[in-house]
């Protein structure tokens, strides 16, 4: 039979035949999928139990042999120690960016080192809190660049003896700082009730300036805080800077320091301190006491041997400069023959070696001698 007698239909049956193939090969991929699926992973040891490899409690599969677990698998999770450290989050706190704002968030008392005691333990409660108070606001005052005010702050804190000796130390070294500008320095800050400029009239003299606008200070305090080297070469229309005073000392015998302040009563301030030396065998008084009198380059007999040193003798044991004391209260009214004075001896500073009186350094005696002025001046010995 020839192709053009096949029957048209037998045509189109093949026709529908043809697809089979492509059916086959899905139900291959199918089986293919199925197996894969079905297939043990690779990462899996063989005959490992599969269980071995899950986490149970907390407790890390690191390694491909089974792993045993104890009967309490809660003490197991109390002894795991993970991987990564346990982090808790804590709120950031940000440092104060000064001082001052550390003082500011203590209220009542400013944080104290390891070793120190908050105040001192012999105050009553009521003058620690208030001498930490103070000592706080002094010293955000002083970091607001409010000196004047600073410096009374401080000083009261200071003068209570409600603060602990590092605090107090502290206090010292700050204000004396300060006093080389407002003290010692030639300049006027505002709202100092201490210092004023006086102007030079026609005729002035030095000593006569001191004399009649200060409370008893030498004309050489009056030259050492204004630059002045020659007296004699001062003019009428110059300006200075004068101190109304009084200046006193408070000498504590125990850590062998004159402390020395300016003002009176409440309005006290403290302004540096110095080293001295005291009486042997405690023979150095306490109480209170009143400047008598003050001599430079004085002529001194020893109360001992009776040997009498003249003016310029260079052996002279008080030195150039003399300030004489006398007793104001009932424990002290009797005393005498005590002062404050140089001395040849320096070694003998912060020593007890002395017949009694307060000996002091050269050049710290000469400024001590310019500020202390008879009948102003108090000078108070504390234990």
């Amino acid at each position: 039979m020839s192709r053009a007698t096949l029957n048209p239909s037998n045509r189109r049956s093949r026709r529908r035949r043809s697809p089979r193939p492509f059916g086959v090969l899905l139900i291959l991929g199918g089986i293919a999928l199925v197996g894969y699926n079905l297939w043990p992973s690779s990462e899996t040891a063989p005959n490992q139990d599969p269980q071995a490899i899950m986490p149970e409690a907390g407790v890390v599969a690191n390694n491909t042999e089974p792993t045993t677990l104890p009967e309490n698998t809660s003490a197991m999770v109390t002894e795991q120690i993970d991987p990564e450290p346990i982090r808790t989050e804590i709120a950031p706190v940000e440092p104060p960016e000064s001082t001052e704002a550390l003082i500011a968030e203590a209220p009542v008392e400013p944080k104290a080192s390891p070793t120190t005691t908050a105040g001192n333990p012999k105050a009553p409660p009521a003058v620690r809190e208030r001498s930490l108070a103070d000592f706080a606001s002094g010293m955000r005052l002083l970091k607001d660049g409010l000196g004047v005010e600073a410096r009374q702050r401080l000083s009261d804190a200071l003068r209570s003896s409600g603060l602990d000796e590092d605090r107090a130390n502290e206090v010292r070294t700050a204000l004396t700082q300060l006093s080389e500008t407002l003290v010692f320095g030639s300049g006027v800050a505002q709202r100092d009730p201490f210092a004023s400029e006086f102007i030079i009239p026609e005729g002035g003299v030095l000593a006569k300036i001191a004399q009649n606008q200060t409370n008893g200070l030498h004309w050489k305090f009056i030259a050492r805080i204004n630059g002045i080297t020659n007296p004699n070469r001062i003019r009428s229309g110059q300006r200075l800077k004068l101190l109304s005073g009084p200046f006193h000392a408070v000498v504590e015998k125990s850590a062998y320091r004159l402390d020395l302040w300016m003002g009176d009563k409440q309005d006290r301030v403290y302004v540096r301190s110095f080293n001295v030396g005291l009486g042997r065998d405690n023979r150095t008084p306490t109480g209170r006491f009143e400047v008598s009198s003050r001599v430079e380059n004085p002529q001194h007999t020893d109360p001992e041997t009776g040997k009498i040193f003249g003016k310029d003798d260079p052996m002279n044991p008080v030195g150039e400069f003399w300030i004489a004391i006398k007793g104001t209260e009932a424990a002290t009214k009797n005393l005498s023959g005590f002062g404050l004075h140089g001395t040849i001896e320096e070694n003998s500073i912060g020593r007890s070696e002395s017949l009694g009186c307060v000996r002091m350094l050269p050049d710290d005696i000469a400024l001590v001698y310019e500020v202390l002025s008879p009948s102003r001046s108090e000078v108070e010995f504390l234990p």
